[in-house]
């Protein structure tokens, strides 16, 4: 039943860690931030970190060393696995914006700006573009505020013509 349980808890952090590399890699890569070329390996390294906690706590017979080297254990997968989310946030930006817009206006935006883009809703945040932080200038801001204003008379324009 131990090992059976060790096998199930190494197969979890393989998934989560498949999660956060499958959607925040994707993100690093599209917007091509620092180490968007190593973030597929992040569950597989959570999980090597998590065999060498096993070992080093059936190595040792002292509880006071296993009880630390599983604490070890825990930060370091903790630290791996939070680094796309901490490299996100450090090397963007985000741009509030009031709802999704379709893909001609993202092309035409990446167009302008030479950069990539991707839109993003967060419960807590809303919803928002996401650019590189190098590549993030003021009138960014501007741009998307005129393709709303835009959009919002073309849907004016529109329903007035309907009967």
């Amino acid at each position: 039943m131990k090992i059976f349980l060790l096998i199930l808890f190494g197969f979890s952090i393989l998934m989560i860690g498949g999660d956060i590399a499958a959607i925040y890699g994707s993100f690093l890569r599209h917007l091509l931030l620092p180490g968007y070329k190593i973030v597929s390996y992040i569950p597989f390294v959570g999980v090597g970190i998590y065999i060498l906690t096993i070992l080093l706590t059936k190595i040792t017979k002292r509880r006071w060393v296993k009880s630390i080297a599983a604490l070890i254990g825990i930060f370091f997968i903790g630290i791996v696995y939070y680094s796309p989310f901490w490299i996100l946030d450090k090397y963007s930006h985000k741009i509030k914006i009031e709802k999704f817009y379709s893909r001609d206006v993202v092309t035409k935006f990446e167009k302008k700006f030479n950069t990539y883009v991707f839109q993003r809703s967060h419960s807590g945040e809303g919803s928002y573009f996401v650019v590189p932080l190098r590549d993030y200038d003021n009138s960014m801001n501007s741009f998307l505020l005129s393709q709303t204003i835009e959009i919002s008379e073309q849907n004016t324009n529109s329903s007035s013509h309907n009967p």
